[in-house]
């Protein structure tokens, strides 16, 4: 099964890892707190916006 998603709240993508690993496809992530955003790009190599 494979399904879209947005992740808000994202804080590092720990939740987004899941729900990858069960066949979903992050379409935008957002988090404000500015050092999750660094650590968020940091680990996937992108942000999916703010």
């Amino acid at each position: 099964m494979t399904f879209t998603y947005v992740s808000l709240f994202s804080g590092v993508g720990g939740f987004e890892q899941a729900l990858n690993k069960l066949g979903g496809k992050c379409v935008m992530a957002s988090e404000i707190d500015k050092w999750a955003n660094l650590a968020y790009e940091t680990l996937y190599g992108h942000n999916k916006g703010r």
